[in-house]
């Protein structure tokens, strides 16, 4: 699993509340017991996250229109209202929500004012909000499941975090990675901060081409994410790639300060054995073959070759003479690479190549692994297989200070 924790502006899901509040009050007036009254959000509304619920605190202004006899009168008052929307996430990220007005208190009490007499009308208005509760709340529930596409939005974030791994490759190798499931953890709501503890399981697979089985992103909800997290990955090299990485380790190098070329080159991955042929161009003309038996040591992280064998065969008698030069010179070649230091590349090559922050659309993300190790390496033929194992994987997720705005 690729654990993460995700941190959010309130700002941005007080955006999208107010939104809700804003058509739940709407432009509509609601009329009962004789009262006509219309809603307006004043400001910004106060939010808090217990778990599953989410409370709101929104101040709206009330106008109030009631006719009396021949007479009719129009009054204002200001109501502060406590609200609690209950959701819920299903396994295909469909939000469910469940609204309810708490209670409300008044900050300017509606009175109606006719000629000298102040007469209160509160007791009219509780009426009449208490029969269009239901009404409100169902407004805004009706909101949040119309207008928050909660899938498409974690989709376009996985596609554009997918792509910004596909521009990562080692000789056209790349870590091809699927998601299948997102775990999270109940919010927390601390200083004006949503935090998320979450994870998401993945497939994974080393290779050219991703030959992973796409699947429909899935959501479950948990009480507490595991500590520590693992992400084993297998790879399959094949014998093309094998050769471009000897080809191009076999170009970069001088015999006698001439370059050592090559050419009509192939490589046969025999079980436990590896046979490599060439022709010699310079700095002798001649056939070059060697083969070695290689082993991968876990417990130190190292390939080791054994029973290296190099030949030159010249392609006449002038280049006899130099023959063993070269031939030493591939053999010394070898054993100073070899043990090839598998942990130390694997820093080198990967770890420290893994940027300290990837900028996204509005979002800034903060990758830690703690170690990348080969558990398996093994020749077979035709192919080198292997087992990667990543240890806790991580993501630190902010989202940017922004207000959302429906529309």
């Amino acid at each position: 699993m690729l654990s993460f924790d995700f941190k959010c502006p309130y700002t941005l899901l007080s955006g999208y509340l107010d939104y809700a509040i804003d058509n739940a009050f709407g432009n509509d007036k609601y009329e009962t017991h004789g009262v006509t009254l219309k809603l307006q959000r004043r400001g910004d509304s106060f939010l808090n996250i217990d778990g599953n619920i989410i409370f709101i605190n929104t101040i709206a202004d009330i106008e109030v229109y009631k006719s009396v006899g021949l007479f009719s009168s129009e009054i204002k008052g200001v109501i502060d209202i406590n609200l609690a929307i209950e959701y819920d996430i299903s396994t295909n990220f469909r939000i469910t929500t469940k609204s309810e007005i708490l209670n409300h208190k008044w900050i300017e009490k509606p009175t109606l004012e006719i000629g000298i007499l102040n007469m209160p009308v509160e007791s009219l208005v509780e009426l009449a909000l208490k029969h269009y509760e239901g009404i409100i709340t169902a407004k805004m529930d009706g909101v949040v499941r119309d207008n928050i596409d909660l899938k498409s939005i974690i989709n376009a974030q996985l596609s554009t975090m997918k792509a910004n791994l596909n521009e990562k490759s080692f000789h056209g190798i790349k870590l091809n990675v699927n998601p299948t499931m997102l775990v999270l953890e109940k919010p927390i709501y601390k200083d004006n901060i949503i935090h998320l503890a979450g994870g998401v399981v993945v497939d994974t697979a080393i290779a050219k081409t991703s030959n992973l089985i796409e699947a429909p992103l899935t959501f479950k909800w948990t009480q507490q994410l595991e500590k520590d997290s693992l992400i084993l990955t297998s790879f399959e090299l094949d014998e093309p790639f094998l050769l471009e990485m000897v080809e191009s380790q076999i170009g970069n190098q001088e015999v006698g300060g001439k370059p050592l070329q090559i050419s009509h080159s192939n490589i046969a991955i025999l079980e436990n054995k590896v046979e490599f042929k060439s022709t010699l161009l310079s700095p002798i003309r001649a056939g070059l073959k060697f083969n070695a038996s290689p082993i991968y040591v876990e417990a130190k992280q190292e390939l080791i070759l054994q029973d290296i064998n190099v030949e030159i065969t010249p392609e006449s008698f002038l280049y006899k003479l130099s023959a063993p030069l070269v031939n030493k010179f591939i053999e010394n070649k070898l054993e100073g690479i070899f043990p090839l230091k598998i942990k130390s590349l694997i820093d080198e090559k990967i770890l420290k190549q893994i940027p300290e922050i990837m900028e996204l659309e509005h979002i800034n993300l903060t990758p830690v692994v703690k170690s990348i190790n080969l558990s398996k390496l093994s020749f077979k033929e035709g192919k080198v297989i292997g087992i990667v194992r990543i240890e806790n994987p991580h993501f630190t997720i902010v989202m940017q200070e922004q207000r959302a705005v429906l529309a």
